[in-house]
């Protein structure tokens, strides 16, 4: 398995029969729903390595999902190679977006008093007592 790898997991692994050279980046798609928390996927079942080479790169992708996926590595044992992750739903605000609105939402009630207080002359003469 040299080169760029994509494989499509539903339920299955790839089981080999024979030796393995392992190269290149995996990516691995996952069709099944997953918890947020730590996970692990066999990916390839073999027995026989040609070297302990592991894949330079290794992705996993969940279409469709809104999902962040973080601490990728991958683990030889003598069943095959195995993928682990981290999962966690990127669905919602992040904290930049939410201090972004929080101060959008500042500046424009500063315009709505501006406005107020200067169209309304009574508000403004109590505002403003000593101007002319």
């Amino acid at each position: 398995l040299q080169g760029n790898v994509t494989l499509s997991l539903t339920d299955g692994s790839l089981n080999v029969t024979g030796c393995v050279s392992l190269g290149g980046t995996l990516k691995i798609i996952l069709n099944r729903t997953f918890e947020s928390g730590t996970h692990s996927v066999v990916v390839i079942y073999s027995n026989c390595f040609v070297s302990n080479d592991l894949f330079q790169n290794v992705r996993v992708q969940v279409p469709g999902k809104c999902t962040d996926i973080t601490n990728v590595k991958q683990v030889r044992s003598s069943e095959g190679l195995s993928v682990y992750f981290d999962l966690s739903s990127s669905c919602g605000l992040k904290g930049g977006a939410i201090a972004g609105i929080a101060v959008g939402c500042l500046v424009v009630l500063a315009i709505i008093v501006t406005v107020i207080v200067f169209s309304v002359p009574e508000l403004k003469r109590k505002v403003f007592p000593y101007s002319m």
